[in-house]
C-alpha cells in the first residue's frame, strides 16, 4: 500500500510516493550477468521552465508576476496575461541544449562503442562512448535551434550491435522536443540497489529502464485515447527530464540550479521566497520518488505500475476524477415534503478511467477500454502550449451559454418549470448550505445557466456536481449536471453554446394518477414485497410498472429509474421480487397507449436501513437524546442523524484541523461530543445542538489520545497511542487513574455501565493478517480509580475496537467482522456481513455504539466505511460465512 505525501510550492504540485515501513535487504546472491548495459536512460532539455507563477488563496487560482511596485513585489493577473507576460516555455529561434545519459547498467566494464544522434530521424550527430565501469555514465550533449511543432530527439549507442550485453531495448531512447517533462528518484541507494539486482520487464537491472518503460506504457494510451474530442489521440508529449539514483545524486543538484534559474527568469528574487516555499527547491528539487519495500522488488520490477501512472498524471496537472462526488451524508436539501432525498452521485465510475482509481486494482478493466476516457484525453490536450503544472485548470473550460433542457416523462419540453441548481461546498462537498440558483424554463424547455454555473470552481473538483431541483406540473425530481460534461461539450467545439437535456419522470397534466403509498417488506433473504394504494374506480390504467435504481456508488451517475423484469397488471397492487442492498423502488401507472403517470413515493430497501450511506466513517455515538453521530476523518466533522432519521450534517460549521487523523467519537450525558487528537494531544469538543466547538479538553498526562469511552458520571476513558495506557480523566482534563498494563498499541476503550474498562490493544501493519492484538477486560476495585485484569483474549488479528453488553458479552471489530465471546472469553460467534452484502466488498469493523433500543451501531467497510446497524441477535447467531 502506498502512501502519498503531497507538496506544494508556487508553481508546482509534487506528489511524492513512499511505502510503508522498510523491510530487511531483499537482494539475495543472485547470479547477475556477467555482462556490460549499455544504457541511453534519460535525455534532459535545458533552459528548464517551471511553468506558472500561482497560488490558491480562498481556492481561487491566482496568477502572479513580479512587479516592485505592487505589495510583495508581486501583482496578481489573469491567467492570460500571465501567458502574454511571461515566457513560459521555449521559443522558436531559442537555443536548447539536450544532455543524454548513456549509463552502464551492467555487471562488467563496457568496451568503447559508437553513438549517434537524430533530430526528427535524421543523423545530426554522432561520436564515441568511451569504456564504462558499472554505474559509470557519460553524458552526451547536442544544441538544437528550438521549433515549434512535434519534433522528436532521440540517441542510440552500439548501433552496429558489437557489443554483447544484457538488454538491447535500452540502446536507444526517443523523447518529444515539447511537453511535460517529469523527475523521478530513487528513495535511497538501498532502493536504487533493489532494482539494478533484479531483472525488470524488459530484462535489464536498470531502475532507469523501469522508469522509461512507464512512459512508453503512457505513450501508448495516448495513442489510443481516440474520442469526439480527441479524433487524433493525445497529442501531448511526456518525457523524463531526470531519472536520478538518490538525493544525493549529482545530476539532482543540477536540477536545483536550473530550477532556480528558472524562478529568477520571472523576475523573482530566490532570496525573498518564503522559507515555505523553498523547502521542496533545497532539499528535495525531483517531483517524484519511489520507496519500495525492498523484499517485494523482484516483483514490482517486472511489472507496469498503473497507480504511478496515475500519480504521474497529477504532475501533468490532471485531476483525480474521483474527487467528483455527492454522497447522501453531503446532501442537506429537502424534497416539497420535507424529506432528505436519496441521491447519490459517484460519477467518477461514468468515466472508469486511469484517473477514477488508484493503485493496482484495476489492470484488467483499463486494458480492455484504455487507461484514458474522453475527459481526461481532452484535459491533456487542452492544456498543450499553455505554461505548466496548472492544476484542473482544464477544468474553466467551460461554453458561453449553457443551456438546460427539460423533458417531461414522453419527451416533449416542458415550459415555465422552475428549476432551483445547487451547488456544492469547497471543502466538505455539502449541498445546500449555498443558496440555489433559481430560474423557469421558456417555451422550449430551457433555461441559460450562463457562463459559470459553479460559482466558484475548485480546480480539485470537490464541488464539480451541481444539484438540479425541477418542479412542474405539481410534481418534483432531482437530477445532477456534472462540470466535466461542460468541459467535454467546450472541447467537442460547443464553446459559445451547448444544450444539456434531462429526460424526467414528471408526467405531463393529462397523465393517470400516480401510485400512492408505496411499502417495501422483506421476505425472505433477498426477496421482497413491493404493495401501493390506487383508485380502484380509475378506468384507463393497464398496468403498473415497477422501476428501480440500483443506489450502489457503480450505478448511481445521472440517477434515473429503469423497468425491472416485472410486470404488474392493473388488479394487482403488489408485487414480489429480489432486491439488492439499497435499491431504490417506484412504481408507475400506465395507460392503454403506453404513456406513465408520475412516479410514486420512493421506497428502500432494506425498509429499515435509516442510516445513510457516510463515507470514511470512524467513530459513532449516541446522545441522550437519540441522536446518532458518527466522525468522517476525510472532512474531518460530525455528521449525524435524528431520532427520526433526519440526516444533521456539522461540516459547514464543525470542521477539525486534523483530517484522517482522529477516529474515536463519544458523547457524555448532556449530548457533548468529544473527539481525541492524537496529533494534537488534546480532546476536541462540540456542542452539536449549537453546531459549534467548545473549548478543547487538555490533560497534561496526555500525549497521544486516540480512543475514548465516557461513563455515567462523566469521566473520560482515553487511550493513549504513545504513552501505550488508559488515562482517566474527568471534565476539566484532571486526571483520576489510569491503567498501565503493558499495551502495545491500545487503540480503542470502552467502559460499560458498571465501570469495567475494555480495551482493543493492536498494532496494524500493512500485511494486517500478521497484525496480532489482544482484548483486555479491567475490574474497577471498590476504591478510586484503580483497576484489576481480569480477562485477556489473546490471538486475534486486525482488532479496531471492542464494546459489550450488559450480560457481560464482548463483541470485537475488526478486518474479520465481529466476534462475539461470553463474559469468560469463549467464542459465542462470528459475524461477517450482511444478508444483502458488505459495501464496497469488505467487511471491516472500526467502531462500535449501543443504541438506545439495544441494537448495535457498527462503522463498517474498508475505504469507504459506512454505518449500519445489527441486532445482537443476529450477531450471536451468525456463523462464518465461506
Amino acid at each position: 500500500m502506498r502512501q502519498i505525501l503531497l507538496l506544494s510550492i508556487c508553481f508546482a504540485l509534487v506528489i511524492c510516493i513512499c511505502s510503508p515501513g522498510k523491510s530487511q535487504d531483499s537482494t539475495t546472491s543472485l547470479d547477475l550477468p556477467k555482462l556490460p548495459d549499455l544504457d541511453v536512460t534519460y535525455i534532459s532539455q535545458r533552459p528548464l521552465y517551471v511553468g506558472y507563477w500561482i497560488d490558491y488563496p480562498n481556492d481561487v487560482p491566482t496568477f502572479w508576476v513580479a512587479d516592485e511596485k505592487s505589495p510583495g513585489g508581486r501583482r496578481a493577473v489573469s491567467r492570460e496575461e500571465w501567458e502574454k507576460l511571461t515566457k513560459y516555455q521555449h521559443a522558436p529561434g531559442d537555443k536548447v541544449t539536450f544532455t543524454a545519459h548513456v549509463r552502464n547498467n551492467g555487471f562488467v566494464s563496457s568496451p568503447e562503442t559508437d553513438y549517434k544522434l537524430y533530430i526528427d530521424g535524421e543523423l545530426v550527430d554522432k561520436g564515441r562512448i568511451k569504456p564504462l565501469n558499472p554505474d559509470e555514465e557519460q553524458p552526451i550533449s547536442y544544441d538544437w535551434i528550438y521549433k515549434d511543432g512535434r519534433h522528436t530527439i532521440s540517441l542510440e549507442v552500439d548501433t552496429n550491435d558489437k557489443v554483447k550485453e544484457i538488454c538491447e531495448v535500452n540502446n536507444r531512447l526517443i523523447d518529444p522536443t515539447y511537453g511535460i517533462g517529469l523527475t523521478i528518484r530513487a528513495w535511497d541507494e538501498a532502493n536504487y540497489r533493489g532494482f539494478r539486482s533484479t531483472p525488470n520487464m524488459w530484462g535489464s537491472y536498470s531502475f532507469e529502464d523501469w522508469c522509461q518503460a512507464h512512459i512508453m506504457e503512457w505513450r501508448r494510451a495516448f495513442r489510443e485515447a481516440i474520442y469526439p474530442a480527441t479524433p487524433q489521440g493525445i497529442l501531448q508529449g511526456i518525457r523524463f527530464d531526470g531519472i536520478f539514483t538518490s538525493l544525493e545524486d549529482p545530476a539532482l543538484i543540477e536540477l536545483r540550479k536550473a530550477l532556480r534559474d528558472s524562478i529568477e527568469r520571472f523576475g523573482r528574487k530566490y532570496d525573498k521566497i518564503p522559507v515555505s516555499e523553498r523547502d521542496w527547491l533545497d532539499n528535495e528539487s525531483c517531483s517524484w520518488r519511489i520507496n519500495w519495500d525492498l523484499k517485494d522488488i523482484p516483483n514490482y520490477a517486472k511489472r507496469i505500475d498503473l497507480g504511478l501512472i496515475h500519480e504521474l498524471c497529477h504532475q501533468c496537472g490532471i485531476i483525480d476524477l474521483y474527487q467528483f462526488g455527492m454522497h447522501m451524508n453531503q446532501i442537506m436539501v429537502t424534497d416539497t415534503n420535507g424529506h432528505f432525498i436519496w441521491n447519490e452521485e459517484g460519477c467518477y465510475h461514468q468515466f472508469g478511467d486511469l484517473m477514477a482509481v488508484a493503485g493496482e486494482n484495476s489492470e484488467n478493466p483499463l486494458a480492455q477500454r484504455g487507461l484514458f476516457l474522453e475527459h481526461t484525453a481532452a484535459a491533456f490536450n487542452s492544456e498543450m502550449g499553455k505554461g505548466r503544472w496548472g492544476f484542473g485548470l482544464y477544468l474553466f473550460d467551460l461554453p458561453k451559454h449553457n443551456i438546460l433542457r427539460v423533458l417531461d416523462n414522453r419527451g416533449r419540453p416542458i415550459p415555465n418549470a422552475e428549476i432551483r441548481l445547487y451547488q456544492q461546498e469547497i471543502n466538505n462537498r455539502v449541498v445546500g448550505s449555498i443558496p440555489p440558483k433559481i430560474g423557469r424554463t421558456d417555451a422550449n424547455g430551457e433555461w441559460d445557466m450562463g457562463s459559470r454555473p459553479i460559482d466558484k470552481i475548485h480546480v480539485v473538483g470537490t464541488n464539480g456536481i451541481m444539484l438540479i431541483e425541477i418542479l412542474a406540473y405539481g410534481q418534483w425530481e432531482f437530477h445532477t449536471l456534472v462540470i466535466s460534461e461542460m468541459n467535454i461539450a467546450y472541447w467537442r467545439g460547443d464553446k459559445d453554446r451547448h444544450v444539456y437535456e434531462m429526460l424526467t419522470g414528471i408526467a405531463p397534466p393529462d397523465s393517470l394518477p400516480a401510485p400512492r403509498n408505496l411499502k417495501v417488506t422483506p421476505i425472505e433473504g433477498k426477496k421482497v414485497r413491493l404493495t401501493w394504494d390506487y383508485p380502484d374506480n380509475e378506468k384507463n390504467i393497464h398496468r403498473f410498472l415497477v422501476l428501480k435504481r440500483d443506489n450502489s456508488i457503480e450505478c448511481c451517475y445521472a440517477p434515473a429509474f429503469e423497468k425491472v423484469a416485472a410486470a404488474v397488471w392493473s388488479n394487482e397492487k403488489s408485487v414480489e421480487l429480489e432486491a439488492t442492498f439499497r435499491t431504490l423502488f417506484v412504481v408507475v401507472a400506465v395507460d392503454q397507449m403506453g404513456n406513465r403517470s408520475g412516479y410514486s413515493n420512493i421506497a428502500v430497501y432494506p425498509s429499515d436501513e435509516v442510516l445513510p450511506k457516510i463515507d470514511r466513517v470512524f467513530g459513532v455515538t449516541q446522545t441522550p437524546d437519540g441522536s446518532i453521530y458518527v466522525l468522517n476523518t476525510d472532512v474531518a466533522t460530525i455528521f449525524g442523524l435524528t431520532p427520526k432519521g433526519g440526516r444533521i450534517n456539522l461540516g459547514n460549521k464543525v470542521i477539525f484541523d486534523a483530517p484522517e487523523t482522529c477516529f474515536g467519537l463519544a458523547s457524555d450525558s448532556k449530548g457533548i461530543l468529544y473527539v481525541p487528537n492524537p496529533k494534537g494531544g488534546y480532546i476536541y469538543r462540540v456542542d452539536p445542538n449549537k453546531q459549534t466547538k467548545l473549548d478543547n479538553l487538555t490533560c497534561s498526562a496526555l500525549s497521544a489520545p486516540r480512543g475514548i469511552s465516557i461513563d455515567s458520571e462523566d469521566n473520560l476513558y482515553v487511550s493513549d497511542v504513545t504513552l501505550r495506557k488508559i488515562f482517566i480523566i474527568n471534565k476539566n482534563g484532571e486526571l483520576l487513574g489510569e491503567i498501565d498494563a503493558g499495551f502495545n498499541y491500545p487503540r480503542y476503550v470502552f467502559v460499560d455501565k458498571k465501570g469495567s474498562v475494555y480495551v482493543a490493544d493492536c498494532r496494524i501493519i500493512q500485511q494486517w493478517r500478521e497484525s496480532l492484538g489482544a482484548v483486555y477486560v479491567f475490574k474497577r476495585n471498590a476504591r478510586g480509580f484503580s483497576y484489576t485484569q481480569a480477562l485477556k483474549i489473546e490471538g486475534l488479528r486486525a482488532v479496531e475496537c471492542v464494546i459489550a453488553d450488559d450480560q457481560g458479552r464482548i463483541y470485537v471489530g475488526g478486518y474479520e467482522g465481529i466476534y462475539a465471546y461470553d463474559k469468560d472469553g469463549k467464542q459465542i460467534s462470528h459475524w461477517i456481513s450482511k444478508p444483502y452484502g458488505t459495501p464496497m466488498g469488505a467487511g471491516m469493523v472500526g467502531a462500535f455504539a449501543w443504541d438506545k433500543n439495544g441494537d448495535l451501531l457498527v462503522t463498517w467497510g474498508f475505504t469507504l466505511r459506512q454505518l449500519i446497524r445489527c441486532t445482537k441477535d443476529e450477531i450471536l447467531t451468525a456463523k462464518p460465512q465461506p
